[in-house]
């Protein structure tokens, strides 16, 4: 019995390491941004295949790269103990110098997807829809 207990603690603590993942942290010099992720709980970024979880400050803003395609996502994972719903959305796009960014996670029929729209005067909501949009091109896992 204590061997069986032991073997579910150890495989629950591997599961846990391997599902954290380093802080992105900004090498000196170079140029960044930031995007809110307040509405993304889990969010984490993706550059050079490399993921990164991104941390906010106090006003749920978190430091990003510009000048190159990156990807953002969020990892998901709720059980009820009847259904377990699991997603891992994900979009890419390419920060500019100057732009500050909001993304945004929903989950709608069944479906999860992150969106990113950046912050702009133009209308009453102040947010644009953020044209570099694509598909996510990390393949980390």
């Amino acid at each position: 019995m204590k061997h069986k207990n032991l073997a579910v603690m150890v495989s629950g603590l591997l599961l846990v390491g391997c599902s954290t993942l380093p802080s992105y942290v900004p090498e000196e010099g170079d140029e960044t941004t930031m995007v809110n992720i307040k509405e993304v709980p889990r969010a984490w970024l993706c550059i050079d295949d490399k993921k990164f979880q991104l941390k906010a400050d106090e006003n749920n803003n978190a430091l990003i790269p510009v000048g190159e395609r990156l990807t953002i996502g969020n990892s998901y994972y709720s059980d009820n103990g009847v259904v377990t719903y699991r997603c891992n959305p994900a979009i890419s796009f390419v920060p500019k110098a100057g732009e500050n960014y909001f993304a945004n996670w929903e989950i709608e029929s069944n479906r999860c997807r992150v969106e990113v729209y950046k912050f702009a005067d133009i209308n009453r909501v102040g947010l644009d829809f953020e044209k570099t949009t694509g598909r996510s091109i990390c393949s980390a896992k």
